[in-house]
């Protein structure tokens, strides 16, 4: 599992703990929370990017050969932005359409949503680089059938229930079997920038 995985999953995770013991604080700082994790995880991706450029240079041929001067910059920049950047910014470009399109739509907003779940789905979706965020929203759809498939089962009727516990973790689980899901599936590996 790589690092930016493994902070994914922690920010994942303490949200979650911040969801179940400390809702005003998470009401109040939601914003923050999205652009932090933002940036921690852009600072994680230049990271990455810093150390293949690195590996580049102390490498013997032809690793060596990647690098400039006998390539331009230019051609570790697209690879980086390939590998590390590109799945990033397709999900954080679908994350603020959603949240823009969520926030833009004043009855989603007082009927169906509690005021922090566009930022919480936003988190989820930019979390799950793509095409994982896909998965992400199918396995949200899917442990919400679930619960109300159990609570059906249990009370022998049918409520509105909140998706708001289900969005984070479903980001986890997504998260968690990225591994499986883009070596099973095989619409992911169509969709994926990289094979790495």
């Amino acid at each position: 599992m790589s690092l930016v995985q493994i902070v994914s999953i922690t920010i994942l995770v303490l949200t979650i703990g911040a969801q179940l013991s400390l809702r005003s604080y998470l009401v109040r700082y939601r914003k923050h929370l999205l652009i932090l994790s933002i940036f921690i995880i852009s600072l994680i991706l230049i990271q990455q990017s810093h150390q293949v450029f690195v590996d580049w240079i102390s490498s013997p041929p032809p690793g060596r050969f990647l690098a400039p001067p006998f390539k331009s910059i230019s051609y570790f920049f697209y690879i980086s932005y390939r590998r590390f950047f590109a799945p990033y910014l397709l999900s954080l470009i679908i994350a603020l359409i959603s949240l823009v399109s969520i926030l833009k739509s004043k009855k989603a907003m007082t009927k169906v949503f509690e005021k922090e779940e566009p930022y919480l789905i936003t988190l989820g979706i930019f979390l799950s680089p793509h095409p994982l965020w896909i998965v992400f929203i199918t396995a949200t759809l899917a442990l919400y059938l679930l619960y109300l498939l159990a609570y059906f089962i249990i009370r022998h009727r049918i409520d509105r229930l909140s998706f708001y516990y289900f969005w984070l973790p479903a980001a986890v689980i997504t998260i968690f079997t990225k591994a499986y899901l883009i070596s099973y599936v095989p619409w992911l590996k169509v969709l994926i920038f990289t094979s790495s």
